[in-house]
């Protein structure tokens, strides 16, 4: 799924958005060598064997006092619009995310995963959700990704 994709949540879930502090954590840059016949073609033509992708961390506290992680994957674009059209992978350490969302982004290889993050999850990653009658993102992602939108030009994603 791409970005745009993901932002089709439900309204409730918008407005609790928007109580949420985000604070960018750190970043750092991927570079993930090119899997299959045509991305290994594209490499040779361009001269560039790798993926190049942004890894943000974030923290985001809620007005109850909580505070999660949240991994955002994703490729770096210099505009809103190319950016909405862009895969990401991401991850939230809510148990919304966990029990909701793990599962349906895993299948479709928008989860962030590590070591780490796939032992919090568990079989989260490999049960399908007993509900599915909401949309994939949780408040904090969704937080995060206006967080994105608004701040694009201040977090020098590498290209």
């Amino acid at each position: 799924m791409i970005l745009q994709d993901l932002l089709d949540i439900d309204p409730m879930r918008i407005e609790r958005s928007k109580d949420m502090k985000v604070t960018l954590d750190w970043s750092k840059i991927l570079t993930t060598p090119r899997r299959g016949f045509f991305s290994k073609l594209w490499g040779f033509l361009t001269g560039n064997p790798f993926i190049i992708s942004n890894l943000l961390r974030f923290v985001v506290n809620s007005p109850s006092g909580s505070k999660y992680t949240v991994y955002v994957e994703l490729q770096p674009k210099d505009t809103v619009k190319k950016l909405l059209k862009t895969e990401v992978k991401i991850f939230c350490s809510c148990n919304d995310f966990k029990y909701r969302s793990a599962y349906t982004l895993g299948k479709e290889n928008n989860l962030f995963l590590a070591p780490s993050i796939e032992k919090h999850l568990g079989i989260a990653i490999t049960e399908p959700p007993r509900r599915v009658t909401t949309t994939n993102l949780c408040k904090h992602l969704y937080a995060v990704m206006m967080y994105i939108k608004s701040n694009l030009n201040k977090l020098n994603l590498t290209y």
